[in-house]
């Protein structure tokens, strides 16, 4: 109810700066309110703000801001803890935050690779031929497409998950993130780049996938993931127009393509690890919202002994059977996680020691599982993600030439 209140606001104002708007820009998608232009061309506070926030509601750029947090969490978590039983406390806790943020970038990268096969598939302009500087040339704003705005999919992504789990306090994280879906719409719509019908398309879409990927087996993010990389560069070989219109430009539909691609390679890579080694690829038949509530619980199951037991530091640096990984998850773990307990004669110490990101001894250690972590991800999107810089022209000049 918040959020439509909130709509209907912003709609509203929108609606009163038609007439400003009218004697700078033309409308490319007809004079019907949903697909008008609105763009600001006055320079005021709102068009300020909007140049200002435009580029973190990007999804490269947070799928960027994603991917180096997830490849430094080990060194931020475990890398100033001198004690092996500090490292073990952590584990819990690095693991359910590594799949929370693993499950984020893959939410993000629908903003990326599957907006590619949608916009194809809807091949709508964005709305917008301006006079920027008053020669009378007209010029159109943006890449070709429109509809559905990936920025407006991406800030609903980002917004639902805080709206859905609440990090902070409910009440203020759902007012937050009702304040992040409309501030990342208006800023769309107030630079011209998409219209009102674009940026509430791709807001519900947004949400559409958002609830799909918590809410369903994991097992469908592995699977959509394929089918989103195969779907993606089957329509950009169908429609060309972007890669011939926009050559060079870093916002052509092969640019973004080959972006989203690099950072689904990497969540598809770094996903596989953790379900084949420390999950368990049989607990994907449960979803997202199950798997992460038990790991937080055992979480704060784990913490609650420590702080009960001050023998249990001692125990777990004189390397006594005590076992905090998750990697022998049964399925009465998802099914009722208020009776949870931990296991403590396991025979897979050395197993589970193995899996923590800095153990040796009695110091920390970088594995080596995460040291390729970082350098496979390092060369993805060196090759993916600025790759195309280097070699776009050429290959577009081949394959469409002029």
């Amino acid at each position: 109810m918040l959020k439509t209140s909130l709509l209907c606001i912003l709609i509203f104002l929108i609606s009163l700066h038609t007439a400003e708007c009218s004697q700078y820009c033309q409308n490319v998608n007809g004079d019907m309110f949903l697909n008008k232009c609105f763009k600001d061309q006055t320079n005021g506070f709102w068009s300020l703000l909007a140049d200002t926030i435009k580029w973190w509601v990007n999804p490269r750029t947070d799928a960027i801001i994603l991917s180096v947090i997830i490849l430094g969490l080990p060194f931020m978590m475990f890398g100033t803890k001198k004690r092996v039983s500090v490292s073990e406390l952590l584990y819990s806790k690095y693991i359910s935050s590594k799949f929370a943020l693993l499950n984020l970038l893959h939410r993000i990268c629908y903003a990326l690779v599957l907006d590619i096969v949608l916009l194809s598939v809807f091949r709508q302009r964005r709305p917008c031929k301006c006079d920027l500087d008053g020669s009378g040339n007209y010029v159109h704003i943006g890449s070709i497409y429109g509809m559905p705005s990936a920025e407006a999919m991406n800030g609903a992504l980002v917004a639902i998950s805080i709206f859905d789990f609440a990090p902070i306090n409910v009440a203020v994280s759902r007012i937050f993130s009702a304040l992040i879906l409309l501030i990342v719409m208006a800023e769309r719509v107030a630079l011209g780049y998409h219209t009102i019908g674009q940026v509430t398309v791709g807001a519900s879409i947004g949400v559409a996938l958002h609830f799909c990927s918590t809410r369903l087996p994991q097992w469908f993010n592995f699977a959509d993931s394929i089918v989103q990389f195969i779907l993606s560069w089957w329509v950009l070989l169908l429609d060309n127009e972007s890669i011939k219109v926009e050559r060079g430009s870093l916002s052509n539909q092969y640019a973004w393509v080959m972006w989203g691609n690099s950072f689904l390679l990497i969540e598809f890579f770094l996903s596989f690890r953790m379900w084949s080694k420390v999950i368990g690829w049989k607990q994907t038949k449960f979803s997202y919202s199950s798997i992460l509530q038990f790991l937080n619980q055992n979480k704060k199951k784990l913490y609650t002994n420590a702080i009960r037991s001050k023998t249990l530091i001692k125990e777990i640096s004189t390397n006594q059977n005590y076992e905090t990984s998750p990697t022998d998850f049964s399925d009465d773990d998802f099914t009722n996680t208020s009776d949870l307990s931990i296991n403590q004669t396991s025979n897979n110490s050395q197993k589970e020691k193995e899996s923590i990101p800095f153990v040796r001894g009695n110091k920390q250690k970088i594995s080596i599982s995460h040291i390729s972590d970082f350098w496979f991800s390092f060369v993805v999107i060196l090759v993916f993600g600025f790759g195309f810089l280097f070699f776009q022209t050429s290959i577009t000049q081949y394959a469409y030439p002029v």
